[in-house]
């Protein structure tokens, strides 16, 4: 009976834990690492491939972002993510940033954008900042205000909590 158990993780891991308690229960995150709704994001590091926003947060200071976890293997990524570059060519100027990080190396992320291309910024070799960020499934969405603090943690396909945040936070002036 293995396989249901596996089944049972595999959900908890793309759906973000939708089946494992209450919706509007509060992200659980460790109070010395992890992105903590409310406090200033930690910093994000990566080798940039694609577009031409910064990856440096301080210089993304004034913009809403959203940072996008994800790998070229994700199946629920690939779903995500032109919903994600719809929603940045929406809002670019409103003052919306989204950026992609993933793990990977950069020719093997320059492999899948030529053919799943997107307009938002991507960057590669990001580990360090998965961690920094304790991401633990994904797609996560982490969403930062303009002034740089975590405003929500998001693991999942569905993006409706995403674009409600942005919309707010893009409304509110800092």
């Amino acid at each position: 009976m293995r396989r249901p158990l596996l089944l049972v993780s595999l959900c908890l891991v793309l759906f973000g834990g939708a089946f494992a308690g209450p919706a509007d229960a509060a992200p659980t995150q460790s109070a010395s690492v992890g992105a903590v709704v409310g406090e200033l994001a930690p910093i994000v590091e990566g080798q940039r491939v694609q577009g031409s926003a910064p990856i440096d947060l301080d210089r993304l200071r004034g913009r809403v972002v959203v940072l996008d976890f994800w790998a070229t293997w994700c199946g629920p990524c690939a779903f995500v993510m032109p919903q994600l570059d719809a929603l940045q060519r929406e809002h670019d100027a409103q003052g919306l940033t989204v950026v992609g990080l993933s793990d990977e190396a950069p020719d093997v992320v320059r492999r899948h954008l030529s053919a799943r291309p997107v307009g938002f910024t991507i960057a590669s070799g990001a580990g360090d900042t998965l961690q920094r960020y304790a991401v633990r499934g994904i797609p996560t969405m982490i969403v930062i205000d303009r002034v740089g603090k975590v405003r929500l943690v998001e693991t999942g396909a569905d993006l409706t909590q995403v674009r409600a945040t942005v919309r707010t936070l893009l409304a509110e002036r800092p």
